[in-house]
């Protein structure tokens, strides 16, 4: 981890990644990026064990320490035909309902309930529900996701849909590296328009200029 209190810690594609609000200093294998005294750190790769997983190993920081798991534990596998693929039982917070959409290499999801979460979802109460985010979703091969364009079918919840279009990261607060927003508060604080300050519009949970 990096040097000093105050980081907040995640895992997203095998790496590592910190954010501060206030002035930070990275270290030997890390990048950084600021804005004004907000602080976002990233290493490569240093959240992947080097044993090998089926699928690959998925994360989360919980009291200073990586904790990993073979990413698709209890996923139905991809069904792919074409350009595009399907994941039955795709990753929500919890059992319980929730509505869901994507972008940007992560998820948001919008429920009434906040029981047995997975730890690797980031949660906050706003407006009578929670919102949750995960910042490292699934991907078809390859694991790149600004190779797919994803969505969860909350209607007839049949699964998640991934079609192969190139689809470039937006609006960032943070750094913007393998596909992903790395945001200076991961933590979701917002779903719609009119949850952001007045000069800011809603982008996948992040509050972003106009």
């Amino acid at each position: 981890m990096l040097p000093g209190d105050g980081w907040d810690c995640w895992v997203a594609g095998g790496d590592l990644a910190c954010a501060r609000p206030d002035w930070g200093v990275g270290g030997p294998g890390w990048s950084c990026g600021r804005s004004g005294a907000a602080t976002i750190c990233r290493a490569t790769g240093a959240a992947r064990p080097p044993e090998p997983a089926p699928g690959g190993w998925q994360g989360h920081v919980s009291q200073g320490r990586i904790v990993a798991r073979w990413r698709r534990a209890g996923n139905a596998p991809w069904r792919c035909g074409g350009a595009s693929c399907m994941e039955r039982r795709p990753d929500r917070p919890s059992a319980d309902e929730w509505e869901c959409v994507e972008g940007d290499g992560r998820v948001l999801c919008r429920g009434r309930y906040d029981r047995a979460i997975d730890p690797r979802w980031r949660c906050v109460p706003l407006g009578g529900q929670f919102l949750c985010a995960d910042l490292d979703p699934d991907y078809p091969e390859p694991e790149d996701p600004t190779a797919w364009n994803c969505i969860y079918d909350d209607s007839t919840k049949q699964g998640r849909f991934c079609s192969s279009e190139s689809r470039p990261v937006g609006r960032c607060r943070g750094l913007v590296a393998a596909g992903r927003c790395w945001p200076f508060a991961p933590t979701p604080d917002c779903w719609f328009d009119g949850d952001c300050p007045p000069g800011r519009i809603c982008r996948v949970g992040e509050c972003v200029p106009r």
